[in-house]
């Protein structure tokens, strides 16, 4: 079966549209004449606007303030065959339908769904151990036609090259791993089967040219220009302000030893954030480093992430959108599920994570999580000098503008 008009709905938060790219780059090879929008909120506007399997940005904020007839209106216009709704939503499900959307895919699970959807698929995320990114396309999997490895992606498997590093003093450990660059051959659709080290090469996601690369001279191109992230706006268990600052303040006060560059580090966030980070005295504690925060829109923020060499964050948009611009993206995540990196690792050629290697799930309500606690300063300093000494950073300046 062919369309001639599909659309992706997906309307929460950056990373999670992120993660849903490559479903677009997957219908792009399977539908090439096809046009392909995707309905997300405001927000998301430059991410889904960069990825370039992605026709049509549909602002679902602007919809939903309409009356329903115009909304309805709206969507007959555009005229969709198909309706994928990676995130369900119980209004835009009832529009779709009202609207006349010849196909509506859905999950069994929401019993709207059931109402509104003429294609519903048995799949639940809450207890899946897949990743994200397949999960989105185990679901449309009807659509595009591809086998999908469905295979359970324990914590130790996610990433390949693991090994174990520093043991820590409880006597646990902290697992790493660096994510392989596989490629996908189209030869013959009927017989590929994706799976999650395809992803990489799906995502499709490039920034505006930027004109000075530099920033203003903020950035340098013979050091190694480092972003830390340190908030997550309350999306993830977090690291922690002390253990950040300290890391900045290490990597900012000797030379990379694995490549002897000298390192700059930038610190980002909302300005709300960067508010926070002065009061609670961060900046005393990481010396020297570059305050950002506030400083960008995200479109701008998504071609200073490009123009940078590594970033270091929770499980965070940031953490996935320069895991998908090919950067080193290294993730600290928590073991407990479903937050773990099994289920959220950022996938991409030069990135990888870390995770105490155990089972625990004693902050899963609230609170400090110390899993996050059991990773330290030095093993992330240990990592990211291992990633930077096995891909040249260097080689992005030619990159960038390519």
């Amino acid at each position: 079966m062919t369309y001639n008009h599909i659309l992706i709905s997906r309307t929460d938060s950056i990373g999670d549209v992120i993660l849903t790219l490559p479903l677009a780059g997957l219908l792009r090879m399977r539908f090439p004449e096809a046009k392909i929008s995707f309905l997300g909120m405001p927000y998301t506007r430059s991410i889904i606007e960069s990825c370039t399997n992605i026709d049509l940005f549909i602002d679902w904020q602007q919809i939903k303030e309409q009356t329903e007839e115009d909304s309805i209106k709206q969507i007959r216009t555009l005229g969709f065959d198909i309706i994928l709704h990676v995130f369900p939503r119980k209004e835009i499900a009832r529009l779709a339908y009202k609207a006349g959307i010849p196909k509506r895919l859905g999950t069994t699970g929401r019993i709207y769904n059931w109402l509104y959807c003429n294609n519903l698929v048995p799949i639940s995320r809450r207890n899946s151990n897949l990743h994200e990114s397949i999960l989105n396309l185990k679901l449309t999997r009807r659509v595009h036609g591809f086998i999908i490895d469905e295979k359970p992606v324990p914590l130790n498997e996610i990433l390949i090259d693991y090994k174990t590093v520093d043991t820590d003093k409880s006597g646990g450990s902290i697992k790493i791993g660096i994510a392989p660059e596989l490629f996908i051959n189209t030869s013959n659709n009927n017989s590929i089967s994706i799976s999650i080290d395809n992803i990489p090469a799906l995502y499709g996601f490039v920034t505006k040219p930027i004109k000075d690369i530099t920033f203003g001279g903020l950035l340098n191109p013979d050091e190694l220009n480092i972003i830390i992230h340190p908030r997550s706006k309350g999306s993830a268990r977090e690291w922690g302000l002390n253990n950040y600052a300290n890391l900045s303040r290490q990597l900012m006060s000797k030379t990379m030893l694995s490549t002897s560059h000298k390192v700059r580090v930038f610190i980002t966030g909302t300005s709300e954030e960067g508010k926070m980070l002065h009061n609670e005295g961060f900046f005393e504690i990481a010396g020297n480093v570059t305050d950002v925060t506030g400083k960008f829109s995200l479109n701008q923020f998504n071609q200073f992430i490009q123009c940078s060499d590594v970033l270091i964050a929770g499980s965070t948009g940031p953490l996935h959108i320069a895991s998908a611009l090919g950067k080193i993206a290294i993730g600290l995540f928590p073991p407990i599920r479903p937050m773990h990196p099994g289920r959220w690792a950022p996938i991409g050629i030069r990135a990888g994570y870390l995770v105490a290697e155990k089972e625990c799930s004693k902050c899963r309500k609230s609170g400090p999580c110390e899993c996050m606690q059991l990773i330290t300063v030095e093993q992330v300093q240990q990592y990211l000098e291992s990633m930077v000494l096995k891909y040249t950073f260097k080689t992005k300046w030619n990159e960038v503008n390519r």
